[in-house]
Protein backbone atom coordinates (compact mmCIF):
# COMPACT_ATOMS: atom_id res chain seq x y z
CA UNK A 1 0.00 0.00 0.00
CA UNK A 2 3.01 2.50 0.93
CA UNK A 3 4.65 1.75 -2.33
CA UNK A 4 1.37 2.31 -4.08
CA UNK A 5 1.29 5.85 -2.65
CA UNK A 6 4.86 6.43 -3.70
CA UNK A 7 4.32 5.56 -7.01
CA UNK A 8 1.22 7.69 -7.63
CA UNK A 9 3.17 10.57 -6.05
CA UNK A 10 6.11 10.35 -8.53
CA UNK A 11 3.75 9.76 -11.32
CA UNK A 12 2.07 13.36 -9.65
CA UNK A 13 5.25 14.98 -9.78
CA UNK A 14 6.20 14.11 -13.20
CA UNK A 15 2.94 15.26 -14.59
CA UNK A 16 3.29 18.64 -13.01
CA UNK A 17 7.08 19.15 -13.98
CA UNK A 18 5.71 18.43 -17.32
CA UNK A 19 3.05 20.89 -17.60
CA UNK A 20 5.62 23.22 -16.19
CA UNK A 21 8.24 22.84 -18.34
CA UNK A 22 5.44 22.75 -21.46
CA UNK A 23 4.39 26.00 -19.79
CA UNK A 24 7.54 27.29 -19.76
CA UNK A 25 8.60 26.17 -23.19
CA UNK A 26 5.50 27.99 -24.95
CA UNK A 27 6.35 31.25 -22.88
CA UNK A 28 10.03 31.38 -23.94
CA UNK A 29 9.24 30.42 -27.56
CA UNK A 30 6.79 32.95 -28.40
CA UNK A 31 9.00 36.15 -26.86
CA UNK A 32 12.18 34.38 -28.77
CA UNK A 33 9.69 34.27 -31.94
CA UNK A 34 8.60 37.72 -31.00
CA UNK A 35 12.81 39.12 -30.60
CA UNK A 36 13.97 36.94 -33.08
CA UNK A 37 16.12 39.06 -35.70
CA UNK A 38 13.61 39.71 -38.59
CA UNK A 39 15.16 41.00 -41.63
CA UNK A 40 15.39 45.01 -41.94
CA UNK A 41 13.98 47.54 -44.55
CA UNK A 42 16.09 48.21 -47.18
CA UNK A 43 17.96 51.46 -45.98
CA UNK A 44 17.59 54.47 -48.55
CA UNK A 45 19.71 57.54 -47.86
CA UNK A 46 17.22 59.94 -46.65
CA UNK A 47 18.82 62.65 -49.42
CA UNK A 48 17.18 60.64 -52.39
CA UNK A 49 14.81 62.42 -53.96
CA UNK A 50 11.16 61.07 -54.06
CA UNK A 51 11.62 60.71 -57.71
CA UNK A 52 13.58 58.08 -57.03
CA UNK A 53 12.24 56.67 -53.99
CA UNK A 54 8.72 55.80 -55.76
CA UNK A 55 10.66 53.72 -58.32
CA UNK A 56 11.64 50.06 -58.29
CA UNK A 57 15.22 50.51 -57.29
CA UNK A 58 16.98 48.65 -54.68
CA UNK A 59 20.49 49.33 -52.98
CA UNK A 60 20.18 52.96 -53.66
CA UNK A 61 23.65 54.65 -52.96
CA UNK A 62 24.96 58.26 -53.31
CA UNK A 63 28.49 58.73 -54.58
CA UNK A 64 30.84 61.67 -53.06
CA UNK A 65 29.45 63.68 -56.66
CA UNK A 66 26.28 63.62 -55.59
CA UNK A 67 25.03 60.69 -58.10
CA UNK A 68 22.65 57.90 -57.03
CA UNK A 69 23.15 54.49 -58.33
CA UNK A 70 20.89 51.43 -56.83
CA UNK A 71 19.64 48.68 -59.56
CA UNK A 72 16.15 48.82 -61.53
CA UNK A 73 14.21 45.64 -60.63
CA UNK A 74 11.99 45.64 -63.98
CA UNK A 75 11.93 47.88 -66.97
CA UNK A 76 10.32 51.04 -66.28
CA UNK A 77 9.97 54.22 -68.55
CA UNK A 78 11.66 56.80 -66.50
CA UNK A 79 12.12 60.81 -67.87
CA UNK A 80 10.59 59.33 -71.31
CA UNK A 81 13.78 56.56 -71.58
CA UNK A 82 12.47 53.34 -71.58
CA UNK A 83 15.05 51.58 -69.09
CA UNK A 84 15.81 47.85 -68.60
CA UNK A 85 16.32 46.21 -65.31
CA UNK A 86 19.85 46.74 -63.91
CA UNK A 87 22.19 49.24 -62.83
CA UNK A 88 20.68 52.46 -63.04
CA UNK A 89 22.05 56.27 -62.56
CA UNK A 90 20.42 59.46 -61.09
CA UNK A 91 21.43 62.94 -60.64
CA UNK A 92 20.87 64.58 -57.73
CA UNK A 93 17.70 66.20 -58.93
CA UNK A 94 16.24 63.16 -59.24
CA UNK A 95 16.80 63.12 -63.40
CA UNK A 96 17.89 60.08 -65.35
CA UNK A 97 21.65 59.72 -65.78
CA UNK A 98 21.96 56.50 -67.17
CA UNK A 99 20.46 53.06 -67.84
CA UNK A 100 20.49 50.50 -70.36
CA UNK A 101 17.35 50.61 -72.93
CA UNK A 102 14.32 48.01 -73.01
CA UNK A 103 13.68 48.76 -76.35
CA UNK A 104 14.04 50.74 -79.13
CA UNK A 105 14.07 54.31 -78.83
CA UNK A 106 14.39 57.38 -80.76
CA UNK A 107 15.91 60.41 -79.32
CA UNK A 108 16.44 63.48 -80.25
CA UNK A 109 15.72 62.33 -83.96
CA UNK A 110 18.58 59.27 -83.33
CA UNK A 111 16.74 55.48 -83.62
CA UNK A 112 19.02 54.04 -80.69
CA UNK A 113 18.70 50.04 -80.55
CA UNK A 114 17.51 47.97 -77.30
CA UNK A 115 20.68 47.22 -75.37
CA UNK A 116 22.10 50.59 -75.34
CA UNK A 117 23.53 51.99 -72.92
CA UNK A 118 22.91 55.72 -72.93
CA UNK A 119 23.93 58.73 -70.69
CA UNK A 120 22.11 61.92 -70.30
CA UNK A 121 23.10 65.59 -69.10
CA UNK A 122 21.66 67.23 -66.02
CA UNK A 123 19.26 68.62 -68.42
CA UNK A 124 18.13 65.64 -69.69
CA UNK A 125 19.32 65.47 -72.79
CA UNK A 126 21.11 62.77 -74.38
CA UNK A 127 24.87 62.89 -74.10
CA UNK A 128 26.72 59.45 -74.90
CA UNK A 129 25.84 56.12 -76.01
CA UNK A 130 27.29 52.80 -75.74
CA UNK A 131 26.69 51.22 -78.79
CA UNK A 132 26.50 46.83 -78.69
CA UNK A 133 26.98 46.65 -82.40
CA UNK A 134 28.64 48.82 -85.18
CA UNK A 135 25.59 50.98 -86.58
CA UNK A 136 24.73 53.88 -88.88
CA UNK A 137 24.03 57.26 -86.86
CA UNK A 138 23.42 60.12 -88.94
CA UNK A 139 25.06 58.73 -92.29
CA UNK A 140 28.38 57.84 -90.49
CA UNK A 141 29.66 53.91 -89.97
CA UNK A 142 29.91 54.04 -85.96
CA UNK A 143 31.56 51.79 -83.76
CA UNK A 144 30.98 49.89 -81.16
CA UNK A 145 31.50 49.60 -77.70
CA UNK A 146 35.50 50.52 -78.95
CA UNK A 147 38.34 49.11 -76.40
CA UNK A 148 36.01 46.15 -74.58
CA UNK A 149 38.36 43.13 -74.19
CA UNK A 150 38.81 40.50 -71.43
CA UNK A 151 42.10 42.57 -70.27
CA UNK A 152 40.96 46.36 -71.20
CA UNK A 153 37.85 47.30 -70.00
CA UNK A 154 38.19 50.91 -71.32
CA UNK A 155 34.94 51.80 -73.74
CA UNK A 156 34.70 55.05 -75.83
CA UNK A 157 31.33 56.29 -76.40
CA UNK A 158 29.52 57.89 -79.12
CA UNK A 159 28.69 61.35 -77.77
CA UNK A 160 25.98 64.12 -79.09
CA UNK A 161 25.26 67.94 -78.50
CA UNK A 162 22.18 68.22 -76.42
CA UNK A 163 19.80 68.42 -79.59
CA UNK A 164 20.68 65.11 -81.04
CA UNK A 165 23.33 66.09 -83.71
CA UNK A 166 26.38 63.59 -83.53
CA UNK A 167 29.58 65.52 -81.73
CA UNK A 168 32.20 62.78 -81.96
CA UNK A 169 32.28 58.69 -82.50
CA UNK A 170 34.85 55.92 -83.16
CA UNK A 171 34.35 55.14 -86.57
CA UNK A 172 34.04 51.24 -87.65
CA UNK A 173 35.55 52.31 -91.27
CA UNK A 174 37.30 54.80 -93.54
CA UNK A 175 35.12 57.71 -93.98
CA UNK A 176 35.40 60.31 -95.99
CA UNK A 177 34.16 63.64 -94.09
CA UNK A 178 33.71 66.86 -96.89
CA UNK A 179 36.40 65.81 -98.61
CA UNK A 180 38.78 64.61 -95.81
CA UNK A 181 40.07 60.77 -95.58
CA UNK A 182 38.81 60.08 -91.83
CA UNK A 183 40.90 56.72 -90.45
CA UNK A 184 38.42 54.34 -88.60
CA UNK A 185 38.89 52.82 -85.23
CA UNK A 186 42.96 51.23 -84.48
CA UNK A 187 42.71 47.80 -82.16
CA UNK A 188 44.40 48.10 -78.70
CA UNK A 189 44.68 52.02 -79.03
CA UNK A 190 42.02 54.93 -79.67
CA UNK A 191 44.46 57.91 -79.01
CA UNK A 192 44.20 59.52 -82.82
CA UNK A 193 41.01 57.90 -84.22
CA UNK A 194 37.86 59.52 -82.34
CA UNK A 195 36.21 61.99 -85.03
CA UNK A 196 35.00 64.77 -83.73
CA UNK A 197 32.49 67.43 -85.40
CA UNK A 198 30.95 71.09 -85.18
CA UNK A 199 27.47 71.34 -84.12
CA UNK A 200 26.39 72.52 -87.47
CA UNK A 201 27.76 68.98 -88.98
CA UNK A 202 31.28 70.50 -90.03
CA UNK A 203 34.51 68.38 -89.37
CA UNK A 204 36.11 69.68 -86.40
CA UNK A 205 38.79 66.75 -85.78
CA UNK A 206 39.92 63.05 -87.70
CA UNK A 207 43.24 61.28 -88.46
CA UNK A 208 43.63 60.72 -91.96
CA UNK A 209 43.25 57.65 -93.49
CA UNK A 210 45.47 58.45 -96.56
CA UNK A 211 47.68 61.40 -97.74
CA UNK A 212 45.28 64.50 -98.15
CA UNK A 213 45.26 68.44 -98.93
CA UNK A 214 43.44 70.53 -96.73
CA UNK A 215 43.55 74.35 -97.45
CA UNK A 216 46.49 74.10 -99.84
CA UNK A 217 48.50 72.24 -97.09
CA UNK A 218 49.81 68.26 -97.98
CA UNK A 219 49.53 66.32 -94.84
CA UNK A 220 50.43 62.87 -94.59
CA UNK A 221 48.66 59.90 -93.69
CA UNK A 222 48.40 59.52 -89.70
CA UNK A 223 48.28 62.94 -88.80
CA UNK A 224 45.98 64.04 -86.44
CA UNK A 225 44.32 67.11 -87.72
CA UNK A 226 41.69 69.91 -86.41
CA UNK A 227 40.03 71.87 -88.83
CA UNK A 228 38.87 75.14 -88.10
CA UNK A 229 34.90 76.48 -88.58
CA UNK A 230 36.61 78.10 -91.81
CA UNK A 231 38.52 75.10 -93.10
CA UNK A 232 42.36 76.04 -91.23
CA UNK A 233 43.96 72.58 -90.98
CA UNK A 234 46.61 72.12 -87.60
CA UNK A 235 48.35 69.49 -86.17
CA UNK A 236 47.38 68.51 -83.17
CA UNK A 237 48.39 65.81 -80.12
CA UNK A 238 45.05 66.46 -77.76
CA UNK A 239 43.41 63.43 -78.60
CA UNK A 240 41.47 64.22 -75.68
CA UNK A 241 40.02 67.19 -75.65
CA UNK A 242 36.40 66.04 -76.76
CA UNK A 243 36.69 63.96 -73.02
CA UNK A 244 37.46 67.05 -71.40
CA UNK A 245 34.88 69.42 -72.14
CA UNK A 246 31.84 67.18 -71.53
Amino acid sequence: MKALKWIAAIVLFVLVLGMLLLTLSGLFGSKHIETSEQPDAEFVPESVPESIKNLPVQNIKETSDGIFGGHLQEATLIDGFPCAAGEIRFYGSGLLKACTLAKDAVIHGNLIPKGTEVMLNREGNLYSCFFEKDMEIQGYPVHSRFGRTPRNQFEIPTVFYPDGRLRGFIASSDVMIQGIPCKKRVLGFFSGTFIELYENGNLKSCTLSKDAEIGGRSISAGSEVALSEDGEATIRNDAYSWMLTG
